[in-house]
């Protein structure tokens, strides 16, 4: 396993992704990475402040990071700040928040998986949630504490091909119009 800081000389280098699987390590300065898998690791940015400050993040891999916890503001910052963001793992992370409404922000996204947030992710999915991810192509909000009708608005997603809201508290009917599309 490594532990050290990431060297700044990294940034010299046309670096596009940076995988750090099982690693411990320390995120700053690597502000102009585009991608990050940090999935199974024990880092050592237990504050997502850092993360944020990857504004030019496309992917953001942290699955299976339980020393990791996102609560509501964190989410949200990570919504506001990760702007460019096109897939986001977040699934066996510990999030304990109410459902994170300003993903629908990213209006890039083409894959989401908050799945098993460690059975914390809770509230429901509002209608609004689903206007602006007209790009999102999987969405997996499996094994959590979700409620509420599905809404009607998830039929709108006309590029959505893999979809997962098993294992929560929803009630209502998935629209035919994403079944037909």
């Amino acid at each position: 396993m490594v532990r050290a800081r990431v060297p700044p000389t990294l940034l010299l280098l046309p670096l596009l992704l940076l995988v750090l699987v099982h690693s411990l390590f320390d995120l700053d300065p690597l502000v102009v990475i585009i991608d990050v898998d940090a999935s199974s690791s024990f880092s050592s940015f237990s504050q997502p402040q850092e993360i944020t400050r990857l504004s030019n993040l496309s992917t953001l891999y942290l699955f299976y990071n339980h020393r990791l916890e996102l609560k509501k503001p964190d989410l949200e910052d990570l919504a506001l700040s990760l702007t460019k963001l096109e897939e986001l793992h977040l699934d066996e992370v510990d999030i304990s928040a109410p459902f994170p409404d300003r993903i629908s922000n990213l209006s890039s996204l083409k894959l989401v998986d908050l799945s098993e947030s460690c059975n914390m992710l809770h509230g429901q999915i509002t209608p609004y949630f689903f206007e602006n991810l007209s790009t999102l192509t999987r969405l997996e909000l499996h094994d959590n504490q979700l409620s509420g009708e599905i809404p009607s608005s998830i039929g709108n997603l006309s590029q959505l091909r893999i979809l997962d809201l098993s294992h929560n508290q929803l009630a209502g009917s998935i629209p035919s119009s994403i079944i037909i599309s």
